[in-house]
């Protein structure tokens, strides 16, 4: 029922921070053209919106925390508020991030249509995310294993997923594994509607991806990390160990060390410190 609510917005931001998220994809903001409340705060500074005219439905969100330097260099939002494409880079690297809230009907000819707008506009390594509002293969995405919808759009969102070359992060993970992400009150069933997509050939930077709990919202959140630009390894500090220093075969062999060394690099021009002082300063 969106997030008009200030508590709402708190128990959202709050969960984006417990889960240390970087880049959040929120659909059914329910925003009004206009009259939008807060969804930033002091970590996500950073929100780019597709909101709703004329009434608080739909609605679409990106989050930037504020350790990510994102620099936007174009955005995209749709009309009717069921996505927002963003892109820009991140240390240097080229991504387009990509948010939709498909409507519950007709799926497929809104995905053909929203995935052919989207790879105009994109660029670089594209990340799709949002609530498709299909199960897409409702033996293992359903609890039932069955699903109303009918069978031929069930094939056409397949085929367009094919096409686009994008891969389903979670599935790909987890091949045989059974987990959903949203509760349908009406039918007391589950089904796994939220998806993050990457293109096959961008997948050697997927780490891993699940599925959290059902919390302040009626969806689970789905979880992905990536290899970013932005890791730098930490190396271990050296420091010596003191023990050594007591070590009589270790400060004898240091010692000759040290007297080859002098020995073998003789420059007239530099002077040339005596070996004991160095030795003694081990």
């Amino acid at each position: 029922k969106g997030l008009n609510i200030p508590e709402k917005r708190s128990a959202a931001l709050t969960d984006f921070r417990k889960h240390k998220a970087s880049i959040v994809f929120v659909q059914e903001t329910h925003f009004r053209v206009g009259s939008r409340p807060r969804l930033t705060d002091s970590n996500f500074p950073t929100g780019l919106f597709s909101d709703t005219p004329g009434s608080k439905s739909k609605g679409t969100a990106i989050l930037f925390h504020k350790s990510v330097p994102y620099q936007e260099k174009a955005t995209l939002t749709d009309e009717n508020g069921r996505y927002v494409f963003t892109k820009g880079q991140i240390a240097g690297q080229l991504f387009t991030f990509a948010n939709v809230y498909v409507p519950n009907k007709a799926q497929h000819r809104f995905l053909a249509k929203t995935l052919q707008i989207l790879h105009a506009f994109s660029e670089g390594t594209l990340i799709l995310g949002g609530d498709f509002n299909v199960p897409l293969h409702p033996t293992v995405d359903t609890s039932t294993g069955r699903s109303s919808m009918p069978s031929h759009v069930l094939r056409s969102i397949s085929h367009t997923l094919h096409s686009s070359r994008l891969v389903d992060c979670w599935r790909a993970l987890h091949p045989t594994d059974r987990d959903f992400s949203f509760y349908a009150h009406t039918t007391a069933s589950y089904s796994r509607i939220d998806y993050i997509f990457l293109p096959f050939y961008h997948l050697h930077l997927l780490l891993s991806a699940t599925i959290g709990n059902i919390t302040w919202s009626d969806h689970a959140p789905v979880i992905a990390t990536f290899l970013s630009p932005t890791f730098r390894p930490t190396a271990p500090n050296w420091r010596l160990n003191d023990a050594h220093l007591a070590d009589p075969v270790l400060l004898a062999d240091s010692r000759l060390v040290l007297e080859r060394y002098f020995e073998e690099n003789v420059d007239p021009e530099i002077p040339r410190p005596r070996c004991g002082r160095l030795t003694n300063a081990l």
